[in-house]
């Protein structure tokens, strides 16, 4: 079997009033950590193989335009956007294609 096609698509955002440390790791881990640590878990096996495949990260209009009433969200989301692009470019003479979709913010 051969994996193809990543796409990761986390979420989770707390408001601003929220104190707890805790949730804010919970958010960040959710929100940037996960997929760092996913994509650089399966990378290794996508370029093993040396066939066409795709990473997608799926992030939001909050990494362009930040949402006061929840600033780790887009923090979040602006460093996925960045470390997305980052990627692209570190592979972009392999077989690994890296994307992304931008979710609009209702």
């Amino acid at each position: 079997m051969t994996l193809l096609l990543v796409m990761l698509h986390t979420g989770t955002m707390f408001a601003v009033i929220v104190y707890f440390w805790r949730m804010r790791q919970a958010e960040i881990d959710t929100l940037l950590a996960a997929p760092i640590h996913l994509t650089h878990l399966l990378i290794p096996l996508m370029l093993k193989h040396g066939r066409p495949g795709s990473i997608i990260n799926v992030t939001s209009g909050g990494a362009f335009v930040p949402q006061v009433f929840a600033p780790i969200y887009s923090a979040c989301k602006a460093a996925l956007h960045s470390y997305t692009m980052t990627l692209r470019h570190a592979l972009n003479r392999s077989s690994v294609k890296v994307n992304m979709v931008l979710r609009r913010i209702a």
